[in-house]
């Protein structure tokens, strides 16, 4: 699907007309109106797996991948002859699918990825890989080489290029950063006598049926 920030349900609807739908990480509209789940909202066949939702349990760091991870372990994958739907392929996007579609063993350490990527920021090896490669926006290539990382084989060499990039931005920014930060410490530690002015010039669309 479009990449958008709202999506209407009519427009699943539209692009699965038969058996079960999961949103998964991108909110449709109203859906906190319609019956609630511990794994998000359902309306007729159509279950909005996202943490997008304007509730407050979804205020928290919490991710779609969390409430993929309640749905699996409460109620199993998804049925064969279900839809799963994305509109992104980031991060969360991949691994609520891939939870839910059991690609991937529903492991806690996805969600802390999930959460790492969304949230915290904090390094993590299967939140580096899966937004490096968002920008291909290919998920088949983003399983594929999740699989392969948890796996500890190696990756194919467009993620490996992807990965590298993103390492090497990373690495960019923090020096960076150490530069900022010690420029800051110069200019705190100049005289009171210098003025004021001379110190602050210091420096998707994506349908896939659930794997088999």
């Amino acid at each position: 699907m479009p990449l958008t920030n709202r999506v209407e349900t009519e427009e699943v609807l539209d692009l699965c007309p038969s058996g079960e739908i999961f949103a998964c990480d991108f909110y449709l509209t109203d859906a906190e109106t319609w019956a609630e789940k511990a794994w998000g909202f359902q309306l007729g066949r159509v279950t909005n797996v996202d943490h997008h939702a304007p509730v407050a349990r979804m205020r928290q760091h919490l991710s779609s991948t969390n409430l993929a991870l309640l749905r699996v372990r409460q109620e199993g994958v998804v049925a064969a002859g279900s839809h799963i739907v994305l509109n992104h392929t980031d991060c969360d996007s991949v691994l609520s699918a891939a939870v839910l579609s059991g690609a991937v063993e529903p492991s806690d350490e996805l969600g802390v990825a999930a959460i790492a990527a969304d949230h915290t920021g904090e390094p993590n090896a299967i939140a580096d890989l899966l937004q490096a490669v968002d920008a291909l926006r290919d998920y088949d290539l983003s399983q594929r080489n999740l699989r392969l990382l948890l796996e500890d084989k190696p990756l194919e060499p467009v993620a490996q290029e992807a990965l590298g990039s993103r390492h090497r931005k990373q690495r960019s920014r923090r020096k960076l950063s150490r530069k900022a930060s010690s420029s800051d410490k110069m200019m705190y530690s100049l005289p009171n006598s210098m003025p004021l002015s001379t110190a602050n010039s210091l420096p998707r669309c994506c349908q896939m049926p659930p794997s088999s």
